[in-house]
Formats: structure tokens, sequence, C-alpha cells
């Protein structure tokens, strides 16, 4: 996360680009990014316990450790996210919900984007990805 005093922001790229003149363009922008990892970050990062894991993939059984959210839920997201925060002890609250570290994964990666983009929506701003 990019903190600016008590505001966190979620990854993100800023650029700039190349006018036709040649110079470049005074004005900035920024495009917000959702990281991927790797299996064996993704598995390092389970064992740390600093994320909450969770399976996106409603017709899939979720790795031992991780939670359930299926990307085509009814449920409301925060209640789901709050009550995941609140009943892992190994798992320390954050000051802000939309803070709380998420790793989304599923067995087709299709799948994960959607619960990511849920997500994202609803103001989440530290959300990765497993990607397979």
């Amino acid at each position: 996360l990019y903190y600016v005093g008590d505001n966190a922001y979620p990854p993100h790229i800023h650029f700039t680009y190349l006018n036709k003149d040649n110079t470049w363009n005074t004005d900035s922008f920024a495009i917000i990014v959702t990281p991927e990892v790797n299996t064996n970050t993704f598995n390092k990062l389970l064992k740390s316990n600093k994320y909450l894991a969770i399976n996106a993939d409603p017709e899939s059984n979720s790795i031992p450790g991780t939670y359930n959210i299926p990307y085509n839920t009814t449920k409301e997201l925060d209640v789901l996210i709050e009550n995941l925060v609140a009943n892992n002890s190994n798992f320390h609250k954050f000051h802000k919900l939309y803070e709380t570290p998420l790793i989304i994964y599923s067995n087709k990666n299709d799948i994960s984007q959607r619960l990511v983009k849920k997500l994202r929506n609803k103001g989440y701003i530290n959300v990765i990805i497993h990607k397979r």
C-alpha cells in the first residue's frame, strides 16, 4: 500500500507520455494494478498469516488455511471479510477494513479476477492475486 498521512492508496503505477513534438507531457496519470504472485510466494504468504487467502471458485475445495468467498456471492462482502478477520486468531485487525490484506485464488484465473473486481469496486485496496 501507499500511504500519504492516514490515507492508504492501492498499488498503482504513475505514468506520463511523450507528446507528438517529442516533449514530455507535464501531466501525470495513475492506474491501479493488482499484484500477482506465483505459487511459491502464495505458499509463503499463506504461512505468514499476514494475508487472508480466499478461494473465489464456488466449485472447488479450498486449500487448508484459506477461506471460500465465491466470486458470484450475493452476500455482503464487507460482512464476510469482517467475520473472517474477527474469527481468525492468527490475524490482526486493521484499522480500516478496506486495508485488510487479501490474496485471491482459484483454479481458473478469470474467476479470481471477477472477485478482485468486486472487491476493488467495494473499495478494498490491499488485494493481490495468485496467478497460476
